[in-house]
């Protein structure tokens, strides 16, 4: 029995189930990489999510990804209140796209945290979702203006058999110290600078168009020149360079 690929390619977690058929299986990899390395080119996503969110769903689109479901919300906690990115994630799928997605998508996270005995794999996870970097704007939260932040972007994508794509991207900043094992940790409500935002969509391939538009060829020619964008296996650690032809 295979199981399904879990990845880190372009800062963004993914996991690809084993029923994927070639080549489309690499089609769909080089699409959502050459996405991510796009809307990471053109926006720091640590410093402006929502832009880069908006990149990338340009991109998608434009490799003839169809975007047929989507929610955005925006959540301001109570300063007595506690967000745990693991239950926001499965709440958010489950409200979307309902329970039974929101198991796989718990499995993925149960897999990822499984890594955190392999160090390398924990580290580079981490480094792709927080950020320690930011300063927090004046104005944004009060009495924090001059406080150091922390900027969490959790972008996890679920691709499964039929070419679609399952994708919740969640951010904020906090005040508050991020703990290594920071999926679990309840962050408090009156550390949170600002809002929670989280967005859900469903991308589906339109093969025909794909194929018509010459898509393949332009982004494999494309990824040819990102050579900062690779796809990094985080369960056996095989880092392979996206120039590689993945139809081998």
């Amino acid at each position: 029995m295979h199981k399904d690929d879990l990845l880190l390619m372009a800062g963004s977690l993914l996991s690809v189930s084993a029923d994927v058929s070639q080549p489309w299986k690499s089609d769909a990899l080089n699409s959502l990489l050459f996405s991510g390395g796009y809307a990471n080119a053109m926006q720091n996503k640590f410093v402006d999510t929502e832009r880069w969110g908006g990149h990338y769903t340009k991109s998608m689109i434009n490799l003839k990804w169809s975007r047929s479901r989507y929610r955005s919300v925006d959540v301001v906690p109570g300063r007595k209140e506690t967000v745990v990115l693991i239950e926001l994630l499965k709440k958010s799928v489950s409200d979307v796209f309902g329970a039974s997605l929101a198991k796989p998508f718990g499995q993925v996270l149960a897999r990822i945290e499984q890594t955190s005995a392999t160090q390398d794999a924990w580290a580079m996870f981490r480094e792709s979702a927080v950020s320690n970097d930011g300063a927090e704007t004046e104005g944004e939260a009060e009495n924090k203006t001059s406080a150091q932040c922390s900027t969490i972007v959790l972008q996890i994508n679920l691709l499964v058999a039929e070419l679609v794509t399952y994708s919740i991207l969640i951010y904020f900043k906090t005040s508050e110290a991020v703990a290594d094992d920071f999926l679990n940790q309840a962050f408090a409500g009156q550390d949170i600078v600002g809002k929670v935002s989280v967005e859900v969509a469903q991308y589906s391939l339109d093969k025909r168009g794909y194929e018509r538009s010459k898509i393949r060829e332009k982004v494999l020619e494309a990824l040819a020149d990102m050579t900062d964008e690779r796809i990094i296996d985080l369960c056996s650690e095989c880092v392979a360079d996206k120039r590689e032809d993945l139809h081998d």
